[in-house]
């Protein structure tokens, strides 16, 4: 894609950013308490900005996120288990499995959101928490 000098002229339906730039959507992240969210550019803004981040990534993601790039949350590896993100340690990461058949899942991932964000309540309704999200 050539730049264009008005956005009436890109041949794609686009839209501005709320705003109108990328500082606009750091504010709106650091005014939120956690970020869940697929691999995208809000991944890595939020981490970038140390706020706490749930990042759901899809069966054979990113090399960002790739084994050699993460640690386990816990201290203690298992499978299905949260991992954080050597890149942005507030990131932690939770993993599709491999697809069975022809159609990956999400059920894992979800669950494991839900119940991460209830933590996050949790810790919020406390004052805060003793461990990391």
């Amino acid at each position: 894609m050539q730049p264009c000098s008005r956005l009436e002229d890109v041949p794609l339906p686009l839209s501005p950013l709320p705003a109108g730039d990328l500082l606009a959507t750091a504010r709106l992240i650091a005014g939120l308490d956690v970020v869940v969210s697929v691999d995208t550019m809000i991944v890595h803004l939020a981490g970038l900005l140390g706020k706490p981040t749930l990042l759901l990534n899809r069966y054979a993601g990113d090399w960002r996120w790739a084994a050699a790039s993460t640690l386990p949350a816990g201290g203690t590896a298992s499978p299905g288990a949260l991992e954080r993100s050597v890149w942005y340690p507030s990131v932690r990461i939770v993993r599709q499995p491999a697809p069975e058949g022809d159609v990956p899942s999400w059920h894992h991932p979800l669950a494991m959101a839900v119940h991460w964000l209830e933590q996050a309540v949790l810790c919020k309704e406390q004052g805060g928490c003793s461990h990391e999200l």
